[in-house]
Formats: structure tokens, C-alpha cells, sequence
């Protein structure tokens, strides 16, 4: 749904996306995505973590793309059955959001993202 665009032809640099006619769309579209967070669903999440890193179709907010890019990482742990890996300096998402970011809104946002990781229930037969 998101890739067709409200049209269904598909998104190109021409689409407004934020254009008055487009907000049933968009309004869909940001149901089923919160929707899949809530499922621990990858493409949502990492649609999260890039529409608020680069701010395309919402206001960019470095702190609430780290939030889902630690959602992201939990989720992906769960799902595997594996430890989840330890944000580190390494981790390139990490170091691009980290540096723009305080030290508290990191840890609020570390926080924020394992509390929406722990919240979601991913749907039968994810595992």
C-alpha cells in the first residue's frame, strides 16, 4: 500500500504525499504501519526508523528513529531466538542518530524502543 502511493500508480519524486486529497491514504497507511509495530513486523519498523531519520512524511525526529531502530533490533532477537546484539559505536544507525542526540535522549530513547519491542506480540507463526 505504501509503495503504490495513494493511486495506486506508485511513488516518484512528483508525488505530494502530504497533499490535503492524500490524507485518507496516508491515514491508512499510518494505521497499518503502527499496526505492524505492534507485531514486531520488520517493514514497519524499519519504515519508522527511516521515514523519522530522514523526516520523509513526518517531521524528523532523530530520537524517535533510534526508538524504532531499537524496537527493530529486540524484535528481530526475539523472533530469532538469539540475544540481541549490543548498540555499539560499530553499529553505523546507531553512530548517525547517537551523534545528534544527547546522552539522556539516548537512554530514553534506548529505553522507549525496548519497552516498544517488549509491548508488541507478533503474529502466530513469525517465529
Amino acid at each position: 500500500m505504501l509503495k503504490e502511493g495513494p493511486d495506486g500508480l506508485g511513488i516518484s519524486g512528483n508525488n505530494d504525499i502530504d497533499a490535503p486529497e492524500n490524507a485518507p491514504w496516508k491515514q491508512r497507511v499510518e494505521a497499518a504501519l503502527d499496526a505492524g509495530v505492534r507485531t514486531c513486523d520488520a517493514d514497519s519498523l524499519e519504515n519508522r526508523v527511516n521515514s523519522y531519520e530522514t523526516g520523509m512524511g513526518v517531521d524528523q525526529d532523530r530520537a524517535k528513529a533510534l526508538t524504532y531502530w531499537v524496537a527493530t533490533l529486540e524484535c528481530r532477537q526475539r523472533l530469532a531466538g538469539t540475544p540481541a546484539p549490543e548498540l555499539a559505536n560499530g553499529d553505523s544507525v546507531t553512530q548517525r542518530m547517537g551523534n545528534t542526540l544527547t546522552a539522556e535522549q539516548i537512554a530514553t530513547a534506548v529505553s522507549a524502543g525496548q519497552q516498544l519491542a517488549r509491548d508488541a506480540r507478533p503474529l502466530p507463526g513469525d517465529h
